[in-house]
């Protein structure tokens, strides 16, 4: 049957999975992803919430990783990848979203006092990763937070909350 209707016989090659985006730096991203039986060199694509753009190849071209140093702070950044081989390209992967954001204090931990720069660098996650989705821009209660002089509420952060997992349904991500 391969020698007479190769094409209907040929196994199409399936998408790469798991994409995982991590930010490392205000201006790189760590894009991983497991690989796709039978593909012979990847691409990787990324967009800002427009068209999607073909940002490079791994070296070596089968490697499963690849690090885009092109990436710029205060940018949100949807990754996907694909597969090729001889024989044509996989579909796209499914979708990571990196947000590359250079927080003032990188870990909070219990007991830290939380300053008005953290909600606002946090707000600026969810005004990009909202963008990215494609959902309304976030609307806060304090529209602004003013370091000494705005009250820091529970609120705040349930509403950061409420947009990031708003705009993660959105964009087909797990919450």
């Amino acid at each position: 049957a391969n020698a007479l209707y190769p094409a209907t016989c040929t196994p199409s090659l399936a998408a790469p999975t798991n994409v995982t985006a991590l930010p490392s730096t205000g201006s790189t991203v760590f894009v991983s992803w497991s690989g796709s039986d039978g593909a012979t060199s990847y691409s990787v694509w990324r967009s800002t919430g427009g068209s999607i753009v073909n940002i490079g190849t791994p070296d070596p071209p089968a490697a499963t990783s690849f690090i885009d140093l092109t990436a710029s702070a205060n940018v949100g950044y949807i990754y996907k990848v694909m597969a090729h081989n001889a024989s044509g390209d996989s579909p796209f992967s499914g979708t990571d979203v990196a947000i590359n954001i250079n927080y003032t204090d990188p870990t909070i931990t219990s007991g830290m006092s939380v300053k008005a720069v953290h909600l606002t660098q946090l707000r600026t996650a969810a005004d990009l990763l909202s963008a990215l989705a494609g959902d309304p821009a976030p609307s806060y209660t304090d529209s602004t937070i003013t370091a000494g002089v705005t009250t820091i509420k529970a609120v705040h952060f349930q509403q950061v909350e409420s947009f990031l997992r708003n705009a993660m349904g959105s964009l087909g991500m797990s919450v």
